[in-house]
């Protein structure tokens, strides 16, 4: 009878404990989830090929074109390829075997016509010009978008030249390099760079249609071979006409090249050179890619101003709180105030003197000072309350415990 007794007592009060540590429980996790939810989460990883403040990571980007080539082998000693790129978005550049020479026969076509769009834009010239029995306008629309040969003729001759290598001194002033740059073979052979003719293609863009009129609209027209806009995305996604990228390409025998201006958000100037690389798709794809790091690169800069413009905000809101300026004229009358109150002996029993008594006992009083009690976190009170509910418990199943066994053997 008596152990039949003491385990009702015990499982009693088990019970209660459990009903008192249950719902404390629960809530100090809920305290504890408050808090990891009120946790700042961790800052997302950079997309591939961007650094953490959002540039060009150039040697990432480097590894993967020398991947791309060599999956596909052309990473053979024969084969090469020049790259140059200008991130308008942040006026970045990277550059990939960029002073290699290549044979560029029809290059010199890009820059003979911006010398012409500019005499154009100046007034020396117009549309109607006769440039050796065709008109100016036809010249530019016809070697941009289809690189007629007998209108480039008409241009070459136009200028006292017969040949694409007696239009070369005209290139040198749209790539502001230096004279020592530029070897015989490119004044005597149109040998190029990618530098060379990214470097026109630069200045091209930052002069747009207020200095070459005309020139990136018909470029945008140009599908010789469809180079950069072979990719999908370039040509039908990421621009709001049906053509996506302004550029002229150039495609000899072993050599082909194309250099123009990619619509992504931000635009990008690109040029690409192969020697020895017979397909077409290799140099799309490598426009395709360099035009989603373009547009990475974008987002990722919009992310990073968005969070300056936060962090801003944040700093001048905690500024206007932790400072608390008054203007100067207010000052100025209260100080008169003061001076000329402080010449006054106010009687002991003044109103004035017992509002003052009364505002600094409301100051001083220690019912205004903050307990460690309000202070404590409230996971801790809870369990604060739950160890002192388990104490009473524990007195309370011991008094049970010796009233029982009293009653079981009675005297």
């Amino acid at each position: 009878m008596k152990k039949r007794t003491m385990k009702k007592t015990v499982s009693l009060f088990l019970v209660l404990v459990m009903v008192i540590l249950t719902p404390i429980g629960a809530l100090s996790a809920y305290a504890d989830e408050d808090t990891e939810e009120a946790s700042p989460s961790p800052e997302p990883t950079p997309p591939v090929e961007i650094t953490e403040d959002g540039h060009i990571d150039g040697d990432l980007l480097k590894q993967w074109v020398d991947a791309y080539l060599k999956a596909d082998h052309w990473d053979e000693p024969q084969c090469s390829m020049s790259i140059a790129l200008w991130y308008t978005g942040s006026d970045e550049t990277w550059f990939y075997n960029p002073d290699e020479w290549m044979y560029g026969v029809n290059w010199s076509k890009l820059p003979v016509s911006m010398y012409f769009a500019e005499k154009l834009a100046s007034g020396e010239l117009t549309n109607d010009t006769v440039i050796t029995g065709i008109t100016l306008e036809y010249a530019l629309q016809t070697v941009l978008e289809n690189s007629s040969g007998p209108s480039f003729y008409s241009m070459v001759t136009y200028l006292d030249g017969n040949t694409v290598s007696n239009c070369a001194e005209v290139v040198p002033q749209y790539a502001g390099l230096p004279d020592s740059y530029y070897t015989d073979d490119f004044y005597q052979k149109s040998y190029y760079t990618a530098r060379i003719m990214f470097e026109v293609t630069k200045t091209l863009y930052q002069g747009g249609d207020e200095r070459f009129p005309n020139v990136l609209k018909y470029m945008k027209e140009s599908q010789p071979w469809d180079m950069f806009n072979r990719d999908d995305d370039i040509r039908n996604n990421w621009h709001p006409a049906q053509t996506h990228a302004a550029y002229w390409g150039d495609g000899a025998g072993d050599y082909i090249h194309c250099t123009g201006v990619i619509y992504t958000p931000t635009p990008i100037v690109l040029t690409i050179m192969m020697k020895n690389i017979a397909d077409l798709d290799i140099m799309g794809g490598v426009a395709h890619h360099i035009a989603v790091l373009a547009k990475k690169l974008d987002a990722r800069q919009h992310e990073l101003e968005k969070a300056a413009a936060l962090a801003s905000e944040e700093a001048e809101k905690e500024a206007l709180l932790n400072s608390s300026p008054v203007p100067e004229a207010d000052t100025e009358e209260k100080t008169s105030e003061i001076s000329d109150t402080s010449a006054l002996t106010l009687p002991a029993d003044s109103p004035l003197n017992a509002e003052e008594k009364e505002d600094t006992a409301e100051i001083e009083s220690p019912d205004q000072a903050s307990t460690p009690e309000e202070t404590a976190s409230p996971t801790r009170r809870l369990w604060v309350i739950a160890a002192s509910s388990l104490i009473l418990l524990l007195l309370i199943g011991i008094a049970v415990s010796l009233r029982l066994g009293k009653k079981t053997h009675p005297r």
